[in-house]
């Protein structure tokens, strides 16, 4: 037992960067959620990045819009960021991910200024890049892992809030039937206590509601992300030209294989 703890630790201890990255991440949506499954628009628009809110060059990039974004985004940084922090180091992954986040945003903003941005994607692209330059081989089915994993866990995510929306639902009906009896009662006391009760579903129910337009409307535009993965590459070039020669030439070893 002890063995595999501290084999557990070691693994962890590799790939730090990309363990503290998730958790910040994880972190401050549930934060800025107040532990559930959506972020208020007015939160995200408060921590966003634009041409006149150059304070949150940095912040931005662990805000996301929603559990989709989220959950997307944090599969594909754990998979994709092991990969690449196993083949190179910790510092490197964190220089990948910060150069692609921080160079994406206001080189994006030059040619997009109405926008806004929220989210690591940007950076993650540029970490998913450098983790296919660097490890080819392994880089196919990290991305069927992503896409699987994000898959199961956005569509359980969509059937727990429709739970939730039927319990908040019949919850209401229920307490709709008791205020009507406490009503007719002359129980005021009982009755105060109940509609307290219907306001806090009401504005579940609202919250709800304004997260899934939220997440409606959020537009998700593809040249961050092609930004980041150029960034990323461009960043690897000069940091550690020899992983990409390395990772080439597992690449050509790759496709010589396939064609015997």
């Amino acid at each position: 037992m002890k063995k595999k703890i501290k084999k557990l630790l070691t693994f962890l201890f590799k790939i730090k960067s990309t363990v503290i990255i998730s958790g910040i991440i994880l972190v401050f949506y549930l934060y800025l959620s107040n532990l559930g499954f959506f972020l208020q628009q007015k939160t995200a628009n408060e921590l966003a990045f634009g041409f006149n809110q150059w304070q949150n060059i940095l912040v931005h990039i662990f805000v996301h819009a929603s559990y989709e974004h989220l959950i997307a985004n944090l599969f594909a940084l754990i998979i994709f960021g092991i990969i690449f922090e196993m083949k190179t180091d910790s510092k490197k992954m964190l220089l990948i991910f910060l150069t692609a986040g921080l160079l994406t945003a206001p080189v994006f903003l030059l040619f997009e200024s109405d926008f806004v941005l929220v989210g690591a994607s940007a950076a993650i692209s540029g970490i998913i890049a450098t983790a296919m330059a660097v490890n080819p081989k392994k880089f196919l089915y990290a991305l069927i892992a992503v896409i699987f994993l994000s898959f199961i866990f956005i569509n359980a995510s969509k059937i727990s809030i429709n739970n939730i929306n039927i319990g908040l639902k019949e919850e209401k009906i229920e307490s709709l039937q008791k205020l009507e009896k406490a009503i007719e009662s002359g129980d005021k006391q009982k009755e105060i206590l109940i509609q307290k009760k219907i306001e806090k579903i009401e504005k579940k129910e609202t919250e709800i509601l304004k997260g899934e337009q939220f997440k409606s409307e959020t537009i998700t535009s593809p040249w961050p992300h092609l930004m980041g993965a150029l960034f990323g590459i461009i960043a690897l070039f000069i940091i550690d030209k020899k992983k990409i020669d390395e990772g080439r030439n597992e690449f050509k070893e790759m496709i010589q294989n396939f064609g015997k």
